[in-house]
């Protein structure tokens, strides 16, 4: 008899397995650009886009304005015209007195030179300058003797008031007289003579004396009537 043999069964070969690629993104080693530069730049890029879009939109609103309503008919109505309203007229300041004051007077020297060798022609000047109310006043001959007119000449620090005054006051002897300046030295005025003024005022003649009445002639005596004969008798 044949010998059973134990047969054994044989043992299954496990079929290989079978592997699919993993769908998640491998990650990247140390060395690569981490993810947040990625998200930076992503933002940097919208606000750019946005940015761009506002300008554009400014622009445009800028080259295209909205127009105005227009009314029909307003265009016709007239302007109405300002009133002018009357301004007040300022009362003028009153002009300073052209007459100087004593204290102006009494600081004021004046010399008078004799110009023309007429004897007595300072001395008239000074007269009538004095007379005017000015008392530092003093004469003395001229360098020259040939002035055809009488000038006065004054320094810069003398006021107009005493300048015109002490010409005003020559003028009754001496004519026009024309102020200048320029004058340096100790003196305020300097007067050189000319010659007088030829209309000069005539002297008023003296009324003359009324004659007396002679007295009143007496009246003659009445001369008496002569005795009237008597009748003679008749015989």
């Amino acid at each position: 008899m044949h010998e059973q043999q134990d047969i054994q069964p044989t043992p299954m070969q496990p079929e290989p397995a079978v592997s699919f690629p993993d769908p998640r993104p491998t990650r990247q080693s140390s060395g690569g650009f981490p993810k947040w530069i990625f998200a930076v730049i992503g933002l940097v890029i919208i606000l750019a886009a946005g940015g761009f879009f506002l300008y554009q939109s400014s622009t445009s609103t800028t080259e295209n304005p909205t127009p105005s309503p227009f009314v029909s008919g307003l265009d016709t109505l007239p302007t109405p015209s300002e009133t002018p309203v009357a301004t007040p007229a300022r009362s003028a300041s009153p002009a300073p007195s052209a007459t100087p004051s004593s204290t102006q007077r009494t600081g004021v020297s004046i010399e008078v030179q004799n110009g023309t060798g007429t004897t007595g022609d300072a001395a008239v000047a000074k007269s009538l300058i004095e007379k005017a109310g000015y008392t530092k006043v003093t004469t003395s001959n001229a360098t020259s003797q040939n002035a055809t007119s009488t000038t006065l000449e004054y320094s810069s620090d003398v006021p107009m008031s005493v300048v015109t005054e002490v010409a005003q006051s020559l003028s009754a002897s001496f004519g026009t007289v024309s102020p200048t300046s320029g004058l340096t030295g100790k003196m305020s005025i300097r007067v050189i003579t000319g010659p007088k003024s030829k209309t000069t005022a005539s002297a008023t003649p003296k009324a003359s004396a009324t004659p007396a009445p002679s007295g009143s002639p007496r009246a003659s005596a009445t001369p008496m009537a002569s005795a009237t004969p008597k009748a003679s008798t008749t015989p």
